[in-house]
């Protein structure tokens, strides 16, 4: 019976007090959000519906892709390095009737400012220029 309160209770404070994570290496991204920074990884998404565009890290970790310069130019399962600005965006559940995610959630979002494609990774995870 104690050995059942107890679980009962360590899963009531991890569901209460858990923070919203976004992946594994939030300790690594998160520093990051607002910065000017560098990815390098597999572009995939090009013809997703959702949230589109992205590039997949080392690590798994997805960063969404957004903004003029690299949209639609169909890199889909080549390396590349793309530079710009890292925020958190949140995407709201919709109505009961509607099409669309029926939770909410949120994800790492980079502003393009320049892509380059690359035959080899440098950097498994982000980093500041």
């Amino acid at each position: 019976m104690k050995a059942t309160i107890i679980i009962f209770l360590l899963f009531i404070s991890t569901v209460c007090f858990a923070d919203e994570r976004i992946s594994d290496v939030d300790h690594i991204i998160k520093p990051l959000v607002g910065k000017r920074i560098q990815i390098d990884g597999i572009a995939w998404g090009a013809f997703a519906k959702g949230l589109g565009e992205r590039v997949v890290l080392s690590s798994g970790d997805k960063i969404y892709l957004s903004g003029k310069e690299y949209l639609k130019k169909h890199t889909e399962g080549k390396l590349v390095r793309i530079i710009g600005v890292l925020s958190i965006k949140k995407v709201k559940p919709v109505s009961k009737y509607e099409q669309g995610y029926t939770s909410s959630f949120i994800y790492y979002s980079l502003e393009v400012e320049s892509f380059e494609l690359i035959d080899v990774v440098e950097n498994e995870f982000p980093k500041e220029v």
